[in-house]
């Protein structure tokens, strides 16, 4: 808990990792909650639920198609956000393309749509959850991304090797 509040106040990008079930999720939105944008808007995407080509697409919005006339362009959740918290769950899905993409925002401050040509500047928080051991994860990312992620890993242990907290969550799931 103490982790996760000093990774927001240095608006610092956490990358929560863990088995399916250990309460990845209700960390990162409490990353939100202690964070200094908390009434802003908080998204969570699941790459689970989305199309791998649908991905890129929902994070950084899309210019019209050049190969499809009349198609509309759309702006993605990193744009459309504003100053709120974007937790992108199940993040080892995430392809070696979008990881770069994602690599340049953490860096730059800015992205290019998918089909676009103009880079588009956005401060939207990003937490990224993802399910697994620490090193099954970390395999998964590209080795510049891992780097900088690296110092926002958190790492959350099974719920039976920490029995204490079951309470606090029951509590927090009942209400």
């Amino acid at each position: 808990k103490q982790r996760i509040e000093a990774l927001a106040k240095d608006r610092k990008v956490p990358l929560i990792v863990g088995q399916e079930g250990v309460g990845k999720r209700t960390l990162a939105r409490y990353f939100h909650k202690v964070g200094p944008n908390a009434q802003e808007p908080y998204v969570e995407v699941s790459l689970a639920d989305l199309d791998p080509g649908a991905v890129e697409p929902t994070i950084f919005g899309s210019e019209a198609d050049p190969r499809i006339p009349q198609s509309a362009g759309r702006v993605g959740h990193l744009e459309m956000l504003g100053t709120g918290t974007l937790a992108i769950t199940h993040a080892e899905r995430l392809d070696q393309h979008v990881q770069y993409k994602l690599l340049t925002y953490l860096k730059l401050g800015w992205f290019h749509r998918a089909f676009g040509q103009s880079s588009v500047r956005a401060a939207t928080r990003l937490v990224l959850v993802a399910s697994g051991t620490e090193a099954e994860v970390s395999e998964r990312l590209i080795p510049e991304l891992r780097e900088e992620l690296k110092s926002g890993v958190i790492a959350l242990p099974t719920l039976g090797s920490r029995p204490k907290d079951i309470p606090q969550l029951a509590e927090h799931f009942l209400r």
